[in-house]
């Protein structure tokens, strides 16, 4: 009876070890894909082709009506010059115009009246770069009192991006293979394909009037070149180049 129990519980063992779930489980672990993931960067550096100018005019007097109209006056003589310089109408556009009374003390209103002011904001689109340096001081002779802002922006935004992307894939499928290379071991086919991104130049200084109002500071502009010298418009604007880069995470099979 014994023997014949010992017998029974043998077999029992043997169908459950042998079962399709431990083979399953086996196979599963035998089948497990080897990987290798990189992370590949890039960076395309262009020179703007195109600036941005934002120039503020700001007048005050104890009549509204002189404050408007010394503010229209230099307005005008602004969006005249940048006419001269061959810019079109549709590059040049007021989107800003302010007018407060302001009065003496912190109380605006129950303050001393002093007088009016009057504030309005001017954009040029400059596609000629090599006229930088003559719409900004020409802005500023005829009665612009602030540069609020001058921004640099490059064309073909997305050919560039595509570029760096490409590049950067580039750079992630060489770092797999040299990495896979020094195990003996060679890439397979492509497992997955994560874009971290690319970041995209937003090169400018200045500030608003509204940021000025409240405090804030002046954004600070840093450019890079390849070269000792940086591509020159006049004898005293550097425009540097703006830097495009992309990130991409690739996995790839190993065999």
């Amino acid at each position: 009876m014994k023997k014949l129990f010992n017998f029974s519980l043998l077999v029992l063992l043997s169908l459950v070890f042998s079962s399709p779930l431990f083979a399953q489980d086996e196979e599963t672990t035998n089948n497990q894909t080897r990987r290798i993931s990189t992370i590949g960067s890039a960076e395309v550096r262009v020179v703007p082709s195109r600036v941005v100018l934002t120039f503020g005019v700001e007048t005050f007097n104890p009549e509204l009506a002189i404050a408007k109209r010394e503010n229209d006056s230099r307005a005008s003589a602004i969006i005249a010059l940048a006419k001269e310089l061959g810019v079109a109408p549709k590059d040049v556009q007021t989107d800003y115009i302010f007018v407060e009374p302001v009065h003496k003390g912190d109380d605006r209103r129950a303050g001393e009246f002093l007088h009016y002011l009057v504030r309005k904001t001017i954009v040029v689109l400059l596609r000629d770069t090599t006229k930088f340096e003559t719409i900004l001081s020409g802005a500023l002779e005829r009665g612009a009192t602030h540069v609020l802002r001058v921004r640099f922006e490059v064309d073909n935004l997305k050919q560039h991006r595509d570029k760096a992307r490409s590049d950067a894939i580039k750079a992630a499928r060489d770092k797999a293979q040299a990495l896979a290379g020094e195990l003996g071991a060679k890439l397979g086919r492509v497992i997955s394909i994560q874009d971290y991104g690319s970041y995209d130049p937003a090169l400018y200084y200045g500030s608003s009037w509204r940021e000025r109002n409240e405090g804030g500071g002046q954004s600070q502009v840093s450019t890079q070149s390849d070269s000792p010298v940086s591509p020159t418009v006049g004898d005293a604007l550097a425009l540097g180049q703006m830097r495009i880069s992309a990130q991409i995470n690739v996995s790839f099979e190993l065999q």
